[in-house]
């Protein structure tokens, strides 16, 4: 049973679930290729294989530092099988490794509820996050998570509400410097253009659907169960959700459905705190195989 297989930390779990990412990533590229995708560099694909697979082990690194929680596999186990929802991603490589800088920064705003070094931890996030803006203008979007650490764990100082700025300035002037010796001048002008204008078409999307019914699951798990989570926990998980509405948000403006990459991460921890809560095992094992299966009838 794939429930209780992935029930407990082991490394052959890791073993197994890199395993089946090197499967799904070629039958999605298989499948991608019939879409008219084959025209794309294989180096592409290649960052895209391995900015998932790091998204993997720092994803675990995260639940294990701050104890989300229990000890199990099912949230990186969750999130593989979430990313084969969206295989237009992997024509976008770029957004593949700004999230992964996005969670770096989102490892150091955690760290602020230890209220030790916290200039220092601010200014870390708010650092990668600047640096995933590079790859993808809309993650600088995601300073808003910095924001919303230093509101739950440091709100006093002014100084801690100043620095997310020094941060995205100190790599915007470094930056800048790069493009001076490149003579790449107009990169800022045509890489941040942010079309702020609606486009509700993208709901019909079937990923988009099925997507935000395992949110509200998620959600009204999360509502009906918070109190037994624990204040810290309750805190990781409010910032989760603020990053969720973000890629929504970034998603709607601009008709991609592949910036709702941003927010598999957290969604596939919400899940995997509401199959803690699940007391039968064959709930657990049908929720698994529901969300494996999921992206075969999504190609319909």
């Amino acid at each position: 049973m794939i429930s209780s297989f992935f029930k407990k930390t082991k490394p052959i779990n890791f073993v197994i679930i890199l395993l089946g990412w090197s499967i799904s990533f070629w039958g999605l590229l298989f499948w991608n290729q019939k879409m008219h995708f084959s025209d794309m560099p294989i180096l592409q694909w290649v960052y895209s294989f391995f900015g998932v697979a790091a998204s993997i082990f720092l994803l675990d690194k995260l639940i294990t530092q701050f104890k989300i929680t229990l000890q199990h596999h099912y949230a990186i186990f969750l999130f593989w099988l979430l990313v084969n929802w969206l295989p237009e991603l992997f024509h976008k490589p770029h957004i593949i490794w700004a999230n992964l800088f996005v969670l770096m920064g989102l490892r150091y705003a955690f760290l602020l509820k230890n209220l030790k070094y916290l200039k220092i931890y601010i200014f870390n996030a708010s650092i990668f996050i600047a640096i995933a803006s590079l790859f993808h203008h809309w993650s600088l979007l995601y300073l808003v998570l910095v924001y919303v650490s230093v509101w739950f764990y440091c709100p006093t100082s002014f100084k801690h509400w100043i620095i997310p700025l020094v941060g995205v300035a100190t790599v915007g002037v470094l930056a800048y410097q790069f493009l001076i010796f490149f003579g790449d001048l107009g990169f800022f002008q045509n890489h941040f253009q942010y079309r702020w204008v609606w486009d509700w078409s993208i709901v019909q999307n079937k990923a988009f659907i099925a997507l935000h019914v395992l949110l509200a699951i998620s959600g009204i798990w999360f509502m009906i169960r918070s109190e037994k989570l624990g204040s810290e926990r309750q805190i990781i998980i409010w910032i989760f959700f603020y990053q969720i509405l973000l890629s929504a948000i970034s998603t709607l403006n601009n008709y991609e459905i592949e910036n709702l990459y941003y927010g598999l991460v957290p969604l596939s921890i919400l899940l995997s705190l509401a199959m803690e809560a699940m007391t039968k095992a064959w709930m657990r094992e049908l929720s698994l195989w529901l969300v494996l299966f999921t992206p075969l009838l999504l190609m319909l």
